[in-house]
């Protein structure tokens, strides 16, 4: 999907896929993380903004499939 739509190169995608970790927690090391990126991304003027994290991120439905059943 990210070399037919976005236009990536296939070779940069299959070397960054082993960095790239699928998790359902969604934390404050996450969240740290996300701002850290976000911060990097205004530096570079890939983004004018700083979103409003405290309302950016809504973890309702992480949290609610990580409860035991």
């Amino acid at each position: 999907m990210t070399v037919a739509k976005l236009g990536q190169k296939k070779e940069a995608v299959a070397a960054a896929v082993p960095n790239v970790e699928l998790t359902w927690r969604f934390g404050s090391t996450e969240m740290r993380q996300a701002k850290t990126y976000a911060e990097h991304m205004l530096e570079l003027k890939q983004i004018k903004q700083l979103p409003d994290f405290a309302t950016f991120f809504d973890t309702k439905f992480v949290d609610e499939i990580a409860k035991p059943a």
